[in-house]
């Protein structure tokens, strides 16, 4: 049989412990009591928290909001980054690729000033987010102007490098040049005559190289005083003769391309020793052969 726990406390009259008896009714005020002041501590608590923060759905809003207005900004700074590197690629276009092709540089107020069109905006939409669509607008109108200009340039490149392999640019064979372009004295009467070309001294049968495509024009000796000859058209203006020739292996018509050979040196013709007399002529006029030799 169990036996009830009973309590005591001490009488400071009597100096005895008396037990401690309960009342049903104290038990139940001292419960009404606990709840009461429960009650109102939490009704304080719920009003200070609505005035501080507000409802449960609002304060979710709100950071809703803020984590929003973050990522917003994080990616507007992305954008003005991708924007820096648009107008570098941009000014390296203008400076560099546009002068060496002579292109007509894209005018400042085209690049600054363009929208790529009218954006429209809701009333209540946040400054932000109208900052980010207008720059993303703004970038979107830059690189369609970026991308016209390079597929300019890629054409404008590819017909530069179809021209540079028609431009005289290597020395038709090794050798000395004893004789260049300009007066000098004939070697066969001793008056003063003019040199359209270079002689370069090289051992009979040396092959001679065509010094940049082109189509054989002439392959023989019409002309006098030049011996066996050979005539390339580059096309672009510019056609090359190769003279006194001890042997022909190009025929007229031909298509050749630079380095292919064309000859081999003799001493044909007005010729005092084995040599090539080799010429340019540029848009009908005989020019300076040195000024398109560029490498062998």
């Amino acid at each position: 049989m169990t036996t009830k726990q009973r309590y005591y406390h001490f009488d400071p009259i009597s100096y005895n412990y008396v037990a401690v008896t309960y009342k049903k009714r104290n038990i139940l005020r001292n419960i009404l009591f606990s709840l009461a002041g429960a009650l109102v501590l939490g009704i304080v608590w719920l009003n200070l928290s609505w005035i501080m923060y507000g409802n449960v759905e609002e304060i979710f809003f709100r950071q809703k909001q803020v984590q929003t207005s973050s990522q917003l900004t994080h990616q507007s700074k992305k954008l003005i980054a991708i924007e820096q590197k648009l107008n570098k690629l941009h000014e390296t276009d203008q400076t560099f690729y546009r002068s060496i092709l002579n292109k007509v540089p894209i005018d400042p107020s085209v690049w600054n000033g363009g929208t790529g069109g009218h954006v429209e905006f809701a009333e209540n939409m946040p400054p932000v987010v109208k900052q980010l669509a207008s720059l993303k607008n703004k970038i979107s109108y830059k690189v369609k102007i970026q991308q016209e200009s390079y597929s300019e340039t890629y054409s404008i490149a590819l017909n530069k490098s179809a021209e540079l392999t028609h431009i005289p640019a290597i020395k038709p064979i090794h050798g000395r040049v004893v004789s260049g372009f300009g007066y000098r004295a004939d070697p066969f009467h001793g008056h003063g005559h003019f040199h359209a070309g270079l002689d370069i001294v090289a051992d009979i049968g040396t092959p001679i190289k065509s010094v940049a495509d082109g189509v054989i024009i002439t392959s023989g000796a019409p002309e006098q005083g030049y011996g066996l000859q050979v005539e390339i058209n580059h096309g672009f203006g510019y056609v090359t003769k190769y003279a006194h020739l001890s042997g022909l292996k190009a025929q007229v018509g031909q298509k050749v391309k630079r380095g292919d050979i064309i000859g081999y040196t003799g001493n044909t013709g007005y010729s005092t020793g084995p040599h090539l007399h080799y010429e340019v002529i540029k848009n009908g006029e005989k020019v300076n052969p040195m000024n398109y030799i560029y490498g062998e």
